[in-house]
């Protein structure tokens, strides 16, 4: 079997990873994005994955309960987050959202915070995602999402390239239809007017 392609994050430079760490430190504080991270990770339960980890920002809002495995495939993003996944007792692996090394049906919640906007191959991803939760299992996500009005969706169309290239992360995939077709049922979502969602679905 030929070796499969490392994803882009796998490629990436360290200057990105360190430039997020910076820019996050200085709007983590805000209570926009703590209500954002204690809804998403807070309410997570069971044993719990997280993809995309980043530098490790949600890792303080899980659960004592919890019990938390997540995946980075950015090597500096993972190296940055070591000290907060040994503060929090994450167990902190390098790998994919597309391609997860872990077994069927093996979590409670996944946690996804801004990463089908990001991933090479967001369909992949939300298969994957499928694949590791248990029946009935949780996916929490707060993601940006294709706009519903012709206009929003014009504006992300043109903004896209410019904020890709800046922040790695694609403003307006139709991520709510990709759930719908991989097997999940929407079963709360915040904002769904915006582009910028906080939901729960449930692997059917």
């Amino acid at each position: 079997m030929s070796e499969q392609r490392p994803v882009s994050a796998e490629r990436r430079s360290g200057w990105f990873a360190r430039g997020y760490e910076r820019r996050g430190r200085k709007v983590e504080a805000t209570d926009r994005i703590r209500r954002i991270r204690t809804r998403v990770a807070g309410g997570a339960r069971g044993r719990v994955l997280e993809i995309g980890a980043g530098t490790g920002f949600n890792f303080p809002y899980y659960s004592d309960e919890a019990v938390v495995v997540a995946v980075e495939p950015d090597p500096e993003m993972r190296r940055l987050a070591e000290p907060r996944a040994r503060e929090h007792g994450i167990d902190l692996r390098a790998a994919p959202a597309e391609r997860l090394p872990l077994g069927d049906g093996e979590f409670d919640t996944v946690v996804s915070t801004g990463v089908f906007c990001s991933v090479d191959d967001p369909e992949a991803a939300i298969a994957e995602v499928h694949r590791v939760l248990r029946p009935s299992g949780e996916l929490r996500f707060s993601e940006h999402v294709r706009g519903r009005t012709a206009t929003r969706r014009v504006m992300q169309r043109s903004l896209d390239p410019l904020h890709c290239r800046l922040f790695k992360c694609h403003i307006g995939r139709d991520t709510m239809r990709l759930l719908g077709e991989a097997g999940f049922e929407l079963v709360e979502l915040e904002n769904p007017r915006h582009a910028d969602v906080l939901g729960v679905a449930r692997k059917r």
